[in-house]
C-alpha cells in the first residue's frame, strides 16, 4: 500500500528504501547459504524486525527525529543481533565436525559479548562516517537532521 502512494505521488527516495527495505528481507537466508550456517529462527526473526524497524520506520516514517531515544534502542538492538550472530557462529564451529573445537560454554558467551561490543562501536563508527558523507555530498542522515 505504501509502495503504491509514494509511486503515485512520486517520493522516490521513499519508493527507493522500500525497494531496499523488501531486498534486505532476504538477507538472513543468503547468510545461511554463504556461510553454510543454520543460524536460530528467533534471530533470523529478529534480523528482520531490526531491518524494519531502522529503514522503515526510522527512515520513512522519520522516527529517527520523532523520537530522541529512537537511535539508542535500535543501537542496542544490533548489539544484540551481533551477539547473538557471533554466538551462533562459535557455537555452531563448537559443535562440527570439520573443526577441531572445544570451546568452554563460558568462553563462548565471552566471544559473544565482545562481538556484541565491537558491533556496537562499530556502529558507532558508521554514524561519523555518515554524518561526515552528509555534510560533504548528500545531506541524507536521518540521526543528525536538525
Amino acid at each position: 500500500m505504501t509502495a503504491v502512494f509514494v509511486v503515485c505521488h512520486h517520493h522516490w527516495k521513499e519508493a527507493a528504501f522500500l525497494v531496499f527495505t523488501f531486498l534486505m528481507t532476504f538477507l538472513p537466508r543468503i547468510m545461511e547459504c554463504q556461510t553454510g550456517i543454520d543460524y536460530p529462527r528467533e534471530l533470523e526473526i529478529l534480523i528482520l524486525f531490526f531491518i524494519l524497524v531502522s529503514l522503515y520506520l526510522g527512515e520513512m516514517r522519520n522516527y529517527y527525529n520523532r523520537f530522541a531515544w529512537w537511535d539508542i534502542v535500535l543501537h542496542s538492538l544490533s548489539g544484540i543481533i551481533i551477539g547473538g550472530t557471533g554466538f551462533s557462529v562459535i557455537f555452531r564451529l563448537n559443535k562440527s565436525r570439520k573443526f577441531f573445537l572445544k570451546l568452554s560454554p563460558g568462553f563462548m558467551c565471552l566471544f559473544a559479548f565482545c562481538f556484541a561490543v565491537i558491533g556496537y562501536f562499530q556502529m558507532k563508527h558508521d554514524i561519523r562516517m555518515f554524518d561526515w558523507l552528509e555534510r560533504k555530498f548528500f545531506q541524507l542522515n536521518p540521526e543528525f537532521k536538525k
